[in-house]
C-alpha cells in the first residue's frame, strides 16, 4: 500500500441536442452502432448535456451523430426500456425527469458496495492505490480552475480507481447504469463552489485513512461523502421543480 505521504495536494447547463453531442466514430471493437449511439446518450443524459425534459429529435440525433436512423431508433428503445427517455405517441421523445425514488435505490446500492470495498482496502496491505492518488491532483487542478466537467470527471475516476484497487472494478462497471439518476443529482450539485471543496477534501481524507488502514475513518468520510447527494436533492427540486418527480 502507497504510504501516507504520497499524497502530494496542495493546501452551465445545456438542454436539448446541440453541441454537446458529436460523431459517433467507427470503432474498432465488434459492437453495434446502436450500442455506441446508446451509450453516448446515456452519457450525454449523466451528464446533463441533455437536459430533463429536452426534447429528443431522431432527425437531430442522426446529423448530430452521423449515423442512420435506425441505430438511433434501437438506441431510443433501449433508453425507453430503461426509463431514461419517455415517449409520448403523436407528440415525440423526451429526456426523462429524474426519479428520485431510483436516487434513493442507487445511492444505498453504492454506499454499501463502497463501504465494502473500503473494508477491502484497509485490510490489504498490499493494495496498489497508485491510480488513485494519481487522479487527486489531476482534480484538484480543475477545482481551481471551476472546471466542473473535468472535475466530475475525476470524481468517476477516483471511485473507480478504489473498486479497482480492491479487484472489484467489474462493480464499479455494474453499477454505472444503475446511477444514472444518481449522477445526474450529483453532476448539477457540482458547480456550487463549496461542494468542490468538501468534495475533494473528502476524497484526500479517504485516501489517507486507507493508507493508515483506518477502516472506521475511511467508512465514517465515505459515508458522509456518498450520502451529500440526498442532502442536495431538496435544493435541485426547489430550483428545477420540472426536472424531479419522485
Amino acid at each position: 500500500m502507497e504510504a501516507a505521504h504520497a499524497l502530494e495536494i496542495s493546501p452551465g447547463l445545456g438542454g436539448g441536442v446541440g453541441p454537446g453531442l458529436g460523431p459517433v466514430n467507427r470503432s474498432a471493437r465488434r459492437d453495434r452502432v446502436s450500442d455506441r449511439v446508446h451509450a453516448e446518450l446515456v452519457e450525454a443524459i449523466r451528464e446533463l448535456r441533455l437536459t430533463p425534459g429536452a426534447v429528443i429529435s431522431e432527425h437531430d440525433l442522426t446529423a448530430a451523430l452521423g449515423v442512420s436512423r435506425t441505430p438511433v431508433r434501437e438506441a431510443l428503445a433501449r433508453l425507453a426500456d430503461s426509463g431514461l427517455v419517455t415517449v409520448v405517441p403523436q407528440v415525440g421523445t423526451r429526456v426523462a425527469a429524474i426519479r428520485m425514488s431510483e436516487v434513493r435505490e442507487a445511492q444505498f446500492v453504492r454506499e454499501n458496495l463502497e463501504l465494502a470495498v473500503l473494508g477491502e482496502l484497509c485490510a490489504n496491505t498490499d493494495a496498489d492505490l497508485s491510480t488513485a492518488l494519481r487522479v487527486l491532483p489531476r482534480q484538484q487542478e480543475a477545482m481551481l480552475r471551476g472546471d466542473t466537467d473535468e472535475f466530475f470527471a475525476t470524481d468517476e475516476r477516483f471511485h473507480a480507481a478504489l473498486f479497482a484497487a480492491s479487484g472489484h472494478a467489474r462493480s464499479w462497471e455494474l453499477l454505472r447504469p444503475l446511477k444514472v439518476h444518481l449522477d445526474r443529482v450529483r453532476r448539477v450539485s457540482i458547480p456550487r463552489a463549496t461542494a468542490l471543496s468538501e468534495v475533494f477534501d473528502e476524497h484526500v481524507a479517504i485516501a489517507d485513512a486507507v493508507n493508515r488502514g483506518d477502516v472506521t475513518e475511511a467508512r465514517r468520510v465515505a459515508t458522509t461523502h456518498v450520502r451529500r447527494v440526498l442532502a442536495y436533492a431538496p435544493t435541485l427540486a426547489a430550483d428545477h421543480p420540472d426536472w424531479v418527480v419522485d
